[in-house]
C-alpha cells in the first residue's frame, strides 16, 4: 500500500482564511466601486477620517432599494447597484474593524424578528389553499420583441436627432418602443465629433446604458444619412454587440459602398437604400411577420 504524498503547505493553507472562496470577478467589480471612491475622496480616506454608520447605511439602502425596484445600473457611476452596495459595506466593515467608525445607530430595539417570523408563518398557513399569481419584474418589463434600438452616427449634426424622432413616431404608431443613445439629450449637447457630451468626455455609465439597451432590444435599426469622416466608436460598439447577441440589424443608407461593406453583408439582417424601407422591415421583423 502506497501513501499519498501531501504537500505540507496544503495542510497548513487549508486552515487559513480562504480567499479562493470569494468569486474574483465580484472582488474586481467591488474594486471598481472602491476606485470611484478613491478618485472622488482620496485613497483610504475612510481609514484616515473614519466613517459614520448612518451615512453608509443610507447609501447601502438606496442602492439595494433601487436594484430591488428594477434599476440595475447606478446612473452616476455606471456600475451595478449591488456592486455599489458591496463597496459601501466594505468601507463600513473596514472602519468597524479599524475602530474608527462612528456608531450612530438608533437605540437598540426590543427583540422582534422571532415573533415576526411566527406571524409570517401563520399568515402563510392561513392562505395555504390559495394560489394567486405572484407578479415579478418579468411581468412589468416590456416584451423584448417589441423594442427597437436606433443606432447610427452621432456627430452633433441636427439630422442625427431629426431622423430618430421621425422613426420613433413611426414605430410608436406600430406599438413598438424605441431606445436611443440620444435619449434625454438636446441638440447641441453632443460635440461635433461625438466624443463629448456637455463639454465632457462620454462617461462610463453612458456606455453601459447603451450596452444594456442593445441587450434589451429585439432589433437594431441603423441609419446612416451620411457617412461621417470618423465613424462613431459608440456606433461600432453597438453594432458589434448586436451582432454578437444575434440581434437582427436592419441598415439603411444611400451609400452603396456601405451597403456592400463586408460587415453589413456578414451580420446585417437586411440593407436598404431608404429609411422608410428599413422602418417597414423593422416593424415586420419585430411583429414576427418574417
Amino acid at each position: 500500500m502506497t501513501t499519498a504524498i501531501v504537500n505540507p503547505k496544503d495542510v497548513i493553507g487549508s486552515r487559513k482564511a480562504p480567499m479562493s472562496a470569494v468569486p474574483f470577478r465580484v472582488m474586481s467589480e467591488i474594486g471598481l466601486g472602491m476606485l470611484e471612491g478613491k478618485c472622488k475622496h482620496g485613497g483610504y480616506s475612510f481609514r484616515g477620517a473614519g466613517v459614520r454608520a448612518s451615512i453608509y447605511y443610507d447609501g447601502l439602502m438606496r442602492h439595494i432599494g433601487a436594484w430591488w425596484e428594477g434599476e440595475d445600473i447606478d446612473p452616476d457611476s455606471g456600475l451595478n447597484h449591488v456592486a455599489k452596495a458591496l463597496s459601501d459595506l466594505v468601507v463600513l466593515r473596514d472602519s468597524m474593524m479599524q475602530g474608527n467608525w462612528t456608531d450612530d445607530r438608533p437605540p437598540s430595539a426590543a427583540p422582534f424578528m422571532e415573533q415576526h417570523n411566527k406571524m409570517a408563518a401563520e399568515i402563510i398557513g392561513r392562505y395555504a389553499d390559495q394560489s394567486p399569481k405572484h407578479w415579478t419584474i418579468a411581468d412589468t418589463r416590456k416584451e423584448l420583441p417589441h423594442i427597437a434600438y436606433l443606432a447610427g452616427p452621432i456627430t452633433g449634426n441636427k439630422i442625427d436627432w431629426v431622423w430618430r424622432e421621425e422613426v420613433e413616431r413611426m414605430l410608436a404608431a406600430a406599438d413598438i418602443y424605441t431606445l436611443s443613445p440620444l435619449r434625454g439629450r438636446k441638440h447641441g449637447s453632443v460635440g461635433a465629433d461625438g466624443r463629448e457630451v456637455d463639454g465632457q468626455p462620454v462617461a462610463l455609465n453612458e456606455i453601459e446604458r447603451d450596452r444594456l439597451d442593445v441587450q434589451t432590444c429585439g432589433a437594431v435599426l441603423a441609419y446612416f444619412p451620411y457617412v461621417p469622416h470618423r465613424q462613431s466608436v459608440g456606433t461600432l460598439m453597438e453594432l458589434g454587440m448586436a451582432a454578437n447577441q444575434h440581434k437582427p440589424i436592419i441598415l439603411a443608407t444611400e451609400s452603396v459602398e456601405l451597403r456592400q461593406h463586408p460587415f453589413v453583408r456578414a451580420f446585417c439582417h437586411s440593407a436598404h437604400d431608404t429609411l422608410i424601407e428599413a422602418v417597414e422591415e423593422t416593424i415586420a421583423t419585430l411583429k414576427g411577420q418574417h
